[in-house]
């Protein structure tokens, strides 16, 4: 009898040994298993984090963005309005400089930087004559412009106008109109409803008998060369 009862005791202790390790394996799977969809869900949350555009660099600690585009030589001698467009912009063929970014992304990279515009011109303000003096509001923004064998230098320098001119550049917040309008506007000469920064002459400035603004010749290269613009908060 005492036979029967040691080797059933025997058996028992047994299984809760085997039992006992079966559950650690488990729980160690389970911990590891956790630590790997952590570790994953950690690698999606930074990801989205690091908000790509194309065609634009934001450089976060630098407080800077960057883009490429192309010169259109069109303007050395004919007045357009339009500095930057984005080339699948409505405005594209009006432009200066054809942006191989796209405005909303600009717009969204500026907030990026912490920066802010007041939306504050509206497409019904676009008809206002410049004596109306309806001007954007803004962080304010400066712009350089370089290519090869020419260091950077301010975007205003390959600017030029048949009248002196301020210049005064802010960040518009106009995100929804850009993107309703899908007009393009990178930087516009005058104020704008529609434009993702603007230099702060009135709305109206460049209408017919105003300011005429051309694209630079004397510094510029030529038409066609792809040009490198950089944004940055202004000191």
């Amino acid at each position: 009898m005492k036979k029967v009862v040691v080797f059933i005791m025997t058996a028992v202790l047994s299984l809760s040994v085997i039992a006992c390790g079966g559950k650690e394996k488990e729980t160690k799977n389970d911990a590891a298993k956790s630590g790997s969809n952590q570790t994953a869900a950690s690698a999606d949350t930074e990801a989205a984090s690091e908000k790509k555009y194309k065609n634009l660099t934001v450089d976060a600690d630098k407080k800077e963005i960057s883009f490429e585009a192309v010169l259109n030589g069109t303007y050395f001698t004919e007045p357009t309005r339009h500095a930057i467009v984005g080339e699948d912009g409505g405005n594209a063929d009006k432009s200066m400089f054809r942006a191989k970014a796209y405005n909303v992304d600009f717009n969204d990279a500026l907030e990026e930087l912490g920066l802010s515009g007041d939306s504050n011109v509206s497409m019904d303000d676009m008809s206002a004559s410049a004596d109306k003096n309806i001007v954007n509001t803004g962080d304010p923004l400066e712009f350089f412009i370089q290519w090869d064998g020419q260091e950077e230098i301010p975007f205003k320098d390959v600017i030029k106008a048949d009248k002196d001119f301020d210049w005064n550049v802010v960040f518009t917040g106009n995100r929804d109109v850009a993107e309703s309008t899908q007009a393009g506007c990178f930087l516009c000469l005058d104020s704008c409803a529609a434009g993702i920064a603007v230099n702060t002459l009135p709305v109206g400035t460049t209408a017919e008998g105003g300011t005429q603004f051309f694209a630079n010749e004397e510094v510029l290269p030529d038409d066609g060369t792809t040009v490198t613009i950089t944004v940055r908060p202004a000191e």
